[in-house]
């Protein structure tokens, strides 16, 4: 019993161990995570103890200005709205899985700024931050989260702020989640054009221990300045964070109120928090006041511009079990170097590349905007399309893709302050069909003569495989020789001894043609020099043998009495007697006889129809292509003429066909000997 309680004393230390060495490495070892499952918004989780060094650096660091302006306010309502100081395309206003809230919030701040300053609504880069950050890499880099003041700091080194619209300056770690990095090299993005920064510092805008009239006036100073606001939440567990998640998913009319996490305890596991952009505020309805907030969590089906609502009606000293508070409101003191005199666009020409006004359904068009006056301050411009009885997709580049069939109306908008536009109708076509461009025709088995009186089933191969439509048309021309065939299908059928020209010409208006020369031949006579193969009698000599059926050709001499001996052996199963040996190898080396007489008298022969008189279709085509071809049938040859044969074809025609292909020949030629009248050598 006393050992039983020390094995379990043991494992319960192990496990406090465990527990003890998990609760350090969250607190004291990894300095920031971020929490995004699969359908959930990713949050920056750092450490507790980095959330309460952030949190104090701002409430102990500057602080916003909000002078006589605020004590002004205290008293006014009204609206404001800073949107129309931002160029952004809402689906693309999205961190994705990357934990960059911060840097969108920062980075919307700036461009509000330069609107305000300079009169220049440009879009930046997000990605220029991500990949310059820390390196771009490590469990430093921007996806594991931050605050505005190490946003300003960054910006403060490197004293610019690039255009969205460089060199891979458009946002790209959307899947980099956790400590994956950057996607792409700081090297690899183009910091011209840019624009320059002269000083930067991150603010606090006093709002926690004030009461909620002044937290507010304080806020709507800064936002009646022309500054944007970066709005910080701290929800506290899960079921708080599934809370926002459901308003997110919700109606945009709603106001969402954080008053009821305050005193609740902070769960490091599974509390965040979350940076999002302050553009505005109504309180014309006392009952209905909020703040207009931007997120950088993509579009909704509820919400397509990306925006949130915010009570006004809040607690501002909002905090948790440990008073650490859970609202921030920050914003940056930001001064933009000389830019020269600021030139407004006065005319925007749009037209697609090559002056092109068409695009295929399906594909692409680069779509260009002609900026004027060239000496504009800013020519860059944002591109949009609307669908009209056809659709199309348009990048922040200009690539328009067609979609649907119809007409489109494109639209390039000027991303300074005069609001100049222009569009083009595009027009999207279907593709044209594919044509055929080759046709290849062919006799069955390759053959290229066929026996007068009989039929040869010709095919046609058409290129390309996706042609929209392959079938063809059958016609003959006479030559030396007549014959007719089946235009629908290609059946050829012999009616005069010569050469006749077959042509398969495409049905899809390419005109396209192929074209064969096939030979017409009269049927073999019976063999005159010597008798017929009759019954077995015994072997003239020891030397005549029955080999197998299975034998390869190269146990047979390569002359005619080699020819001659294989069909005794495959055909009749049996050794050949002398004087029909001698017989048919006379006058096949006289040349009163070919290699295609032979076969039909072997054929015909009483001995051999006895044999074959009992096959099936398939038994007699396998004995066909092994005593011609000397080999077994391929799947799809032993298909089509089986069908030929269910279709009427006679055995006799069977023969004839496979004694006129090339591989016929190929076996006369091993033996030596001319396969059919007329032969005069391989087809080049």
């Amino acid at each position: 019993m006393l050992n039983v309680i020390s094995q379990n004393s043991k494992k319960i230390f192990v496990i406090l161990i465990i527990l003890l060495l998990s609760f350090l490495l969250v607190f004291f070892v990894i300095p920031g995570r971020v929490f995004a499952e699969p359908g959930i918004y990713p949050i920056m989780q750092p450490s507790y103890e980095s959330r309460i060094e952030q949190i104090n650096s701002i409430e102990n660091g500057p602080q916003a200005d909000t002078g006589s302006t605020a004590m002004r306010s205290l008293d006014t309502s009204g609206t404001l709205n800073l949107i129309n100081s931002l160029t952004y395309i809402p689906s693309e206003r999205d961190q994705g899985q990357s934990g960059t809230c911060w840097v969108w919030a920062g980075t919307g701040v700036m461009e509000v700024a330069k609107n305000t300053q300079d009169g220049i609504k440009d879009r930046f880069s997000i990605q220029f931050f991500d990949s310059n950050y820390n390196g771009g890499t490590g469990i430093s880099w921007a996806g594991m989260g931050g605050n505005l003041s190490k946003f300003a700091d960054f910006y403060s080194s490197v004293k610019m702020a690039i255009p969205w619209t460089n060199t891979n300056a458009y946002f790209q770690d959307g899947s980099q989640s956790g400590a994956a990095g950057a996607i792409i090299p700081a090297s690899a993005i183009s910091t011209y054009p840019n624009y320059s920064i002269t000083s930067i510092a991150q603010v606090n805008i006093p709002t926690h221990d004030r009461t909620q009239a002044v937290a507010i006036s304080n806020i709507k100073s800064i936002l009646n300045s022309g500054k944007a606001v970066v709005f910080s939440f701290w929800l506290p567990d899960s079921a708080s964070w599934n809370n926002f998640y459901t308003f997110w998913s919700g109606s945009a009319a709603a106001a969402y109120n954080y008053d009821f996490v305050n005193g609740l305890a902070y769960n490091p596991y599974t509390g965040g928090g979350h940076s999002v952009l302050c553009i505005g505020y109504d309180d014309t309805d006392p009952a209905n006041s909020y703040w207009i907030m931007l997120n950088s969590w993509g579009t909704t089906a509820s919400r397509p511009d990306g925006i949130f609502r915010v009570s006004m009606n809040l607690n501002y000293s909002n905090e948790d079990s440990n008073h650490i508070t859970n609202l921030t409101w920050e914003t940056l003191n930001i001064v933009y170097g000389a830019q020269g005199v600021f030139v407004p666009v006065t005319s925007i020409s749009v037209t697609g590349a090559g002056n092109a006004t068409t695009v295929l359904n399906g594909a692409t068009l680069q779509m260009n905007a002609a900026v004027l006056p060239a000496d504009a301050t800013n020519k860059n411009v944002t591109w949009s399309v609307t669908n009209g009885t056809g659709s199309a997709s348009i990048n922040s580049t200009g690539l328009l893709t067609g979609t649907s069939t119809g007409t489109v109306t494109v639209k390039a908008t000027a991303n300074d302050s005069s609001a100049v536009t222009n569009t083009l109708e595009i027009t999207v076509t279907a593709p044209p069909p594919i044509l055929v461009t080759s046709i290849t025709v062919t006799g069955a088995a390759g053959a290229v003569t066929v026996l007068n009186g009989s039929t040869l089933q010709m095919s046609a191969a058409v290129l390309p495989a996706d042609a929209a439509n392959k079938n063809v048309t059958w016609s003959v021309t006479n030559g030396t020789g007549s014959a007719s065939i089946v235009p629908a299908t290609g059946l050829l059928t012999a009616t005069g001894v010569g050469s006749v020209t077959v042509t398969a010409a495409a049905n899809d208006g390419s005109g396209i043609t192929g074209t064969k020369s096939i030979i017409v031949t009269s049927p073999p006579a019976p063999p005159v020099p010597g008798p017929a193969p009759g019954p077995s009698p015994a072997p003239v000599s020891s030397a005549i043998t029955v080999l197998s059926l299975e034998s390869p050709l190269s146990n047979y001499e390569n002359t005619s009495v080699g020819l001659v001996t294989l069909y005794y052996n495959r055909i009749l199963y049996r050794a050949p007697e002398e004087e029909g040996l001698n017989g048919w190898v006379a006058a096949l080396d006289s040349g009163a006889l070919t290699g295609v007489d032979v076969i039909n008298g072997f054929f015909t022969s009483e001995e051999c129809q006895a044999r074959i008189s009992g096959y099936t279709n398939e038994k007699f085509l396998t004995f066909v292509y092994k005593i011609i071809f000397d080999r077994p049938p391929d799947a799809g040859g032993l298909a089509s003429w089986m069908a030929n044969m269910s279709a009427g074809m006679t055995q006799r025609e069977v023969v004839n066909n496979f004694a006129r292909s090339l591989e016929f020949e190929t076996l006369c030629g091993y033996f030596d000997v001319n396969p059919y009248p007329g032969y005069s050598g391989p087809e080049k």
